[in-house]
């Protein structure tokens, strides 16, 4: 269970990854892209209007999200066979009635009674959710 849980968590950051590519790739900045032209003679790329891109231009996206799953948990219980072994000797208790000419006779036995019980538990996880929030953790901006 805690495996496909990862994998859900995983695909959803996975998401929020190509969410963060989508995003570099949209913003003319850091767009190598963004300079293409759509004419017919070089289908769109002119190699002179392509930004220059220094050495050192490396930049970190940042992205806060909460990753989210409903966990549903069900008991599960059997009841196996029952066993039972008796304690010592029965009592027995007699009261006669001679006006109706009956006896009641009360037998009590003192028993053990063994039950096997498994308990155990059901799990059911619905859909992961992520959703992306405005600001970070730690107070930074979008790209260092």
């Amino acid at each position: 269970m805690l495996k496909s849980l990862l994998k859900k968590i995983m695909q959803k950051l996975s998401f929020v990854i190509a969410r963060l590519r989508l995003h570099f790739r949209r913003n003319p900045e850091t767009d190598i892209n963004a300079n293409f032209n759509m004419d017919e003679k070089n289908f769109g790329y002119d190699p002179d209007k392509r930004p220059p891109c220094p050495e050192d231009c490396r930049k970190i996206g940042f992205e806060t999200a909460d990753v989210s799953i409903p966990v549903e948990v069900l008991p599960v219980t059997k009841v196996g066979e029952v066993e039972t072994d008796c304690c010592g000797e029965p009592r027995v208790i007699c009261e006669c009635d001679p006006c109706t000419n009956t006896c009641k006779i009360l037998i009590t036995q003192r028993i053990k009674i063994k039950i096997p019980v498994k308990i155990a538990i059901k799990t059911f996880t619905g859909e992961t959710q992520i959703n992306c929030v405005p600001g970070h953790c730690d107070g930074k901006g979008d790209v260092d």
